[in-house]
């Protein structure tokens, strides 16, 4: 982010709830900040996201980005999100091989994996061509 000229910033919200993606919108947009994009930790939190942006008059992609995360969603909402798609099944079986592994190994040391994941690249998200000299809320956008 940094190399292209935003100042990244990380707002942490934990829940698998749509209502709190809903809340946790309509307090940055009362706070007067304005991001580009937004990340959910998974597609019901973006799903509440998206109609506190669409209730405050704030257009998706036009006026900010939203991906989310597990692609449970992301086909149903308009416009489509952008998510990462993730293999539960794959994940599963090797966190079993693992702990198989641990159980007859007590003393192996930490194991790590990177869960392999699918970008699924809808219509949520769109490319910036410049980076944002200030970051105002836009002139349709209703915040009250």
């Amino acid at each position: 982010m940094k190399e292209a000229g935003f100042e990244p910033r990380f707002s942490e919200i934990r829940s698998e709830d749509r209502e709190l993606g809903y809340l946790a919108i309509k307090s940055l947009l009362a706070s007067g900040e304005r991001p580009t994009a937004l990340f959910a930790g998974n597609d019901e939190v973006a799903s509440g996201m998206y109609q506190a942006l669409q209730q405050s008059g704030i257009l998706i992609p036009d006026d900010i980005s939203v991906a989310g995360f597990n692609d449970t969603l992301g086909e149903l909402l308009h416009p489509g999100l952008t998510t990462a798609r993730e293999f539960p099944k794959e994940l599963g079986g090797h966190l079993a091989e693992f702990t198989l592994r641990r159980i007859q190994e007590p003393g192996l040391p930490p194991q790590q994996l990177t869960i392999p994941t699918e970008l699924v690249k809808r219509e949520s998200v769109r490319r910036l061509e410049f980076a944002p000299v200030s970051a105002k809320l836009p002139a349709h956008a209703n915040v009250s």
